[in-house]
C-alpha cells in the first residue's frame, strides 16, 4: 500500500457546537439585513421593526443551511 492510501485515524468533532456556531452567525447576519431594511423603509416604524416588521428575514438567515469550518478549515456541509 502506498503512504497515500492510508486511512487517518477517526476524530470526533463536536456537531451540535458547530450547528450552534452557524446558526447564530447566520441569525446575526439576518438581524443586521433586516436592521437595514427598517432603516430604508419610507415610514417611519420605529427600532423594534426589525423583529416585527422585516423579522422574517431574520428567520430566513436563521434557517438556512449553512457550511462549517472545521478545525482543519476545510469547508464541509453540516
Amino acid at each position: 500500500m502506498s503512504e497515500s492510501s492510508e486511512e487517518r485515524p477517526y476524530q470526533p468533532k463536536d456537531a451540535i457546537g458547530g450547528t450552534i456556531k452557524a446558526t447564530m452567525i447566520t441569525t446575526g447576519a439576518g438581524a443586521f439585513v433586516s436592521a437595514i431594511q427598517n432603516t430604508l423603509t419610507k415610514q417611519n416604524v420605529g427600532a423594534m421593526a426589525i423583529f416585527s416588521r422585516t423579522g422574517g428575514t431574520i428567520a430566513v438567515f436563521g434557517t438556512r443551511r449553512t457550511k462549517c469550518i472545521s478545525p482543519s478549515d476545510t469547508v464541509q456541509q453540516c
